[in-house]
C-alpha cells in the first residue's frame, strides 16, 4: 500500500513540473499593457474552458497583440488536489502598442494623391 501511494505522489508531483503555455501572436506591435487573469476557472481537466477574457477596457484601440495561456504550478498543484474537476489556468493579454508604426495618413481622408 505504501508503494502505491508514494507512485501517486511521484506521478502528481512530476505532473506539477510540466509546463502547458501557449501563445498566440496577431502581428501586432505588442505594448506595455496587460490584462490578466492568474486563475481562470475551467473545468473537467480543461474540457469545459474558461469564460473569455474582455481585453477591450484595458486595451481600447490598440488592439491585442498576444495572448498566452498557461498552467503554473499553483494552477497544477489545485488540478491535482481536484483530481482534475477544477483546472484553472492563467490567462494573459498583451495589448498593441500606442505608438505610430511609421504609416501616416493625411488629417483630412484624402489617399495623399
Amino acid at each position: 500500500m505504501n508503494r502505491l501511494v508514494a507512485t501517486i505522489i511521484a506521478a502528481s508531483l512530476s505532473a506539477g513540473c510540466a509546463s502547458y503555455h501557449a501563445v498566440v501572436k496577431t502581428g501586432v506591435e505588442p505594448g506595455p499593457r496587460k490584462v490578466e487573469d492568474k486563475w481562470a476557472d475551467s473545468w473537467a481537466g480543461g474540457l469545459v474552458a474558461p469564460d473569455a477574457v474582455d481585453a477591450e477596457p484595458g486595451c481600447g484601440e490598440d488592439g491585442v497583440a498576444l495572448i498566452e495561456t498557461k498552467i503554473s504550478f499553483l494552477n497544477q498543484l489545485v488540478s491535482t488536489l481536484t483530481l482534475g474537476i477544477y483546472s484553472p489556468m492563467e490567462i494573459i493579454v498583451t495589448c498593441g502598442s500606442a505608438e505610430e508604426t511609421g504609416e501616416t495618413q493625411p488629417e483630412d481622408g484624402s489617399d495623399g494623391g
